[in-house]
C-alpha cells in the first residue's frame, strides 16, 4: 500500500510531484514492512528524490533532467513488478 501510495505521490501527466509525501510513504514502507518485496524500489526511490532535491538546491539543469530520466524508469520498473506481482499472486491461488 505506501509504495502505491508513494508513487502516486510522484504525479502523472496531470499532477505535479508531491516528493515530500512521497518520500514519507516510501519511508514508511522501509520502516514498517522491513522485508517487503519493495523495500529495495522503496530505498532506490528515497535516494532519487533526495538527489532530486540537493539537484534541485543546486540548479543543475544536466543532472536534473538525468535525474528525472532514472525518476521515470523507476516509475516504469515499478509498475512491471506490481503487475508481475499480481500475476505471481494469481498463480499461487490456482495452485491451492
Amino acid at each position: 500500500m505506501w509504495g502505491i501510495l508513494g508513487t502516486s505521490y510522484l504525479g502523472n501527466a496531470e499532477l505535479n510531484p508531491d516528493y515530500f509525501n512521497a518520500r514519507a510513504a516510501f519511508d514508511k514502507l522501509v520502516k514498517t514492512y522491513p522485508n517487503s518485496k519493495r523495500r529495495h524500489t522503496s530505498e532506490l526511490f528515497i535516494r532519487l528524490i533526495d538527489e532530486l532535491q540537493s539537484l534541485k538546491a543546486m540548479k543543475s539543469p544536466e543532472a536534473l533532467n538525468k535525474l528525472l530520466g532514472e525518476n521515470e524508469q523507476m516509475k516504469r520498473d515499478l509498475e512491471r513488478l506490481k503487475r508481475l506481482e499480481i500475476e505471481a499472486e494469481r498463480r499461487d491461488r490456482m495452485l491451492r
